[in-house]
C-alpha cells in the first residue's frame, strides 16, 4: 500500500468522529428535553465549551459536519489520485 492511500485512509478515519458528533448535537438539540441554559461539548475528551447556549448548538452542528464531509472529499481526492498514479 503506498502512501498516499494510507493518508487518505487515515483522514477518512479522522473524519467519522466528526460527523458523529453532528449527529449527536443534532439529536441534542432536537430531541432533548431542554433543563437549563444549555450543555457542555466536549470532543475526544476535551472541554470545547461548558456553558453551550441551546442558540449555538446550529453553529456548532454545522461546524463539525462541515469539516466531518470536508476531510471525507479530501481523503476521497486522495484515494483517487493514489490509484491513477499506480496505473500509469
Amino acid at each position: 500500500m503506498n502512501k498516499l492511500r494510507f493518508i487518505a485512509m487515515i483522514i477518512f478515519v479522522i473524519s467519522i468522529p466528526f460527523i458523529l458528533k453532528a449527529l449527536d448535537l443534532y439529536n441534542r438539540f432536537y430531541n432533548e428535553v431542554r433543563d437549563g441554559d444549555g450543555i457542555g461539548l466536549y470532543f475526544f475528551g476535551i472541554e470545547i465549551n461548558d456553558k453551550l447556549p441551546y442558540g449555538q448548538i446550529p453553529i456548532y452542528l454545522w461546524s463539525f459536519f462541515t469539516i466531518g464531509i470536508l476531510l471525507m472529499v479530501f481523503a476521497f481526492i486522495l484515494f483517487i489520485r493514489a490509484k491513477r498514479r499506480k496505473e500509469y
